[in-house]
């Protein structure tokens, strides 16, 4: 991939595009209006635009098939995500839709992207996306910017130590203040308000972990230990976020003796300490004899 320069671009959602018959910022607000499940029809678009982004070799991501369940429950139902989808470079091929050869149309891209943080309940969608292009090296600067235009911060991470860790005050719990792992790679949301409630989600669900971000629980599938070893500090301080980290406690092994088998222990502890008696007995009488003979 070649570095491109993104500035030649127009991101501004709400502006009409050169031969475009209407702007993206409508498309997006038509597509979250549609039929069936919008969020849903939202998160398959950011899925397929985010596989060709990390896997750029990758001919099976090039193409989305109209036969798939998911394709015909989602952007299937919904036109104003498909026009979305073919406006990103997608071409519609009759029986799948596939991406045109000179590869995804980065300022369409970046317009829908942009204006996903004033349209949509939340802005995890954005978030994925920027990400996604923040870890593809020649699109750093595209992330920055829409990231600057969504009002979402680009978190500049290092990688941490884990040694770095506080008692989550449970058993198994570790805690990394102002920390993330797998950013964007969620498995299970929920509201933060009950940590208790969080670490009980987690291990329940096998999950090795969650980041607190805003308020919000963002659950990661690895394991704990996996997760242990690719921790990344942020050092934005204007971003405030929290990891937690779960491995299970070794169990001690206990030893529990049924009551039969303890009987059976003293029977025989009985038995012994007769058996001893009666040798002791039987000594002391041979010296007593031995004695009286002399």
């Amino acid at each position: 991939m070649q570095h491109c320069d993104w500035t030649a671009y127009q991101l501004d959602p709400f502006a009409l595009a050169e031969g475009a018959t209407v702007t993206t910022g409508t498309l997006v607000g038509s597509a979250l209006q549609g039929p069936g499940d919008p969020k849903r029809c939202l998160e398959v678009l950011v899925k397929a635009i985010s596989n060709v982004l990390a896997n750029p070799n990758q001919l099976r991501f090039m193409e989305l098939s109209k036969a798939s369940a998911t394709f015909q429950q989602t952007i299937g139902q919904n036109e104003a995500c498909a026009m979305l989808l073919r406006r990103c470079g997608f071409q519609d091929r009759g029986h799948c839709y596939q991406l045109q050869r000179t590869g995804l149309r980065w300022g369409e891209l970046g317009r829908w992207m942009s204006c996903f943080h004033a349209r949509c309940m939340d802005c995890l969608q954005t978030y994925r996306l920027i990400m996604a292009l923040l870890n593809a090296t020649p699109y750093a600067d595209l992330a920055n910017d829409l990231a600057a235009k969504a009002g979402f911060p680009v978190r500049a991470t290092v990688p941490r130590s884990s040694l770095d860790a506080q008692p989550a005050g449970r058993p198994g719990w570790l805690r990394y203040e102002s920390t993330d792992v797998d950013a964007g790679d969620d498995a299970y949301q929920m509201p933060a308000d009950d940590l208790q409630a969080c670490m009980t989600v987690a291990e329940e669900a096998c999950f090795g972990g969650f980041t607190i971000f805003r308020g919000i629980a963002y659950f990661r599938e690895p394991s704990g230990a996996e997760l242990k070893q690719r921790l990344q500090q942020v050092l934005e301080a204007s971003v405030q976020c929290t990891l937690y980290i779960y491995e299970p406690p070794a169990q001690q092994p206990s030893f529990q003796v049924s009551p039969a088998a303890a009987s059976s222990s003293c029977s025989s502890q009985s038995h012994v300490n007769v058996g001893l008696d009666e040798e002791e007995a039987a000594l002391q009488e041979a010296i007593r004899l031995s004695m009286m003979s002399d």
